[in-house]
């Protein structure tokens, strides 16, 4: 059987070719807030970095990297000696493309 593109379901992340796009830094930092607040919401307290980076999908050592970037942006913060603690201070839209520390669009 041959598929072609047009065979191929419509998702919103394929480029040409139907290949997946690549996801931005801004895209893994959503997806790692949401992660955060949704682990949160589950079980009362914050996901380790090793479950966030299977939830995601990505390296623990990115992982540290998306706090880090998040947290210089002002998005979260992670209390001194607390493992599992962070504090979102403000959420991603959900298509924003950028990371500024916009306040999310409902």
């Amino acid at each position: 059987m041959i598929v072609t593109n047009q065979d191929a379901p419509a998702a919103g992340g394929s480029s040409r070719g139907g290949l997946p796009m690549k996801k931005t830094t801004a895209d893994r930092e959503h997806e790692l807030l949401e992660a955060i607040v949704t682990g949160q919401q589950a079980n009362g307290f914050a996901p380790t970095r090793r479950e966030l980076a299977k939830t995601i999908g990505i390296s623990t050592t990115r992982v540290q990297q998306l706090i880090s970037n998040c947290s210089k942006k002002g998005l979260l913060s992670c209390p001194p000696r607390a493992a599992r603690a962070y504090v979102i201070h403000q959420r991603l839209p959900q298509a924003s493309g950028t990371c500024r520390g916009q306040s999310p669009q409902r």
